[in-house]
């Protein structure tokens, strides 16, 4: 989205969805973007907080597919709950390679507990999220997934999609089987049908993480 919407790309109106990125873009140097400013620098390089990193790409991956999925029903673009779902916790990512270049300068550090770094992320993560969304120039859409998805009670639209994908990360996290009765909880309207449909494509993220990930190791070199 960034790429699509600099002046070096034609400019123009805004580009708000992935659809209309590609468009603009072209499908290669999109992949060439995306490895490259998403896994390359920030999600895939080594260091000390490299799990964690890697962790967190994880799951705003199956936020973005879950927003995606969860998006139709709420009358929203499912493209843009997409980006929405990839992009509202890039502070944590940002917050994270902040904390590795003070280990680097102040290696001693690496002796406090994991705890703390991850408690550096929770605190900082929506200050470097909006940071990096107005230098971005990111929509509003999606500058205010970014300051508001902690936000109670869950506001409408995009924001209220995340928080619900959030929750099915973390349920998918912690149980083996998710039925239509743990989806009850969900912050975000569903009936019972969608609840059952939800349910039933639930097992389906993790193959799509696990395909991503084999995509990569295939042949990330730009």
């Amino acid at each position: 989205l960034r790429a699509a919407n600099a002046a070096a790309f034609g400019g123009g109106e805004p580009v708000t969805s992935l659809r209309a990125a590609v468009g603009r873009l072209g499908a290669k140097q999109v992949a060439k973007v995306a490895l490259a400013a998403g896994l390359g620098p920030l999600a895939d390089a080594p260091g000390p907080l490299a799990p964690v990193r890697q962790r967190l790409w994880q799951a705003s991956l199956a936020s973005a597919v879950l927003c995606h999925h969860l998006a139709r029903a709420q009358s929203l673009a499912p493209e843009e709950a997409f980006a929405a779902g990839l992009l509202h916790d890039l502070g944590k990512l940002l917050a994270a390679a902040g904390v590795e270049r003070l280990l680097d300068d102040h290696p001693e550090a690496l002796a406090l507990p994991s705890g703390l770094w991850l408690e550096l992320l929770e605190r900082y993560h929506l200050e470097l999220g909006l940071v990096a969304a107005a230098r971005w120039n990111l929509p509003d859409a999606l500058t205010e997934v970014v300051s508001a998805h902690h936000a109670a009670p869950p506001p409408s639209g995009y924001v209220a999609v995340v928080q619900a994908s959030d929750h099915l990360v973390d349920l998918l996290g912690r149980l083996l089987h998710v039925s239509p009765a743990h989806l009850a909880g969900l912050p975000l309207e569903l009936d019972d049908a969608g609840r059952r449909a939800l349910a039933t494509f639930l097992p389906e993220v993790p193959a799509f993480l696990a395909s991503f990930e084999s995509e990569l190791a295939s042949g990330a070199t730009p």
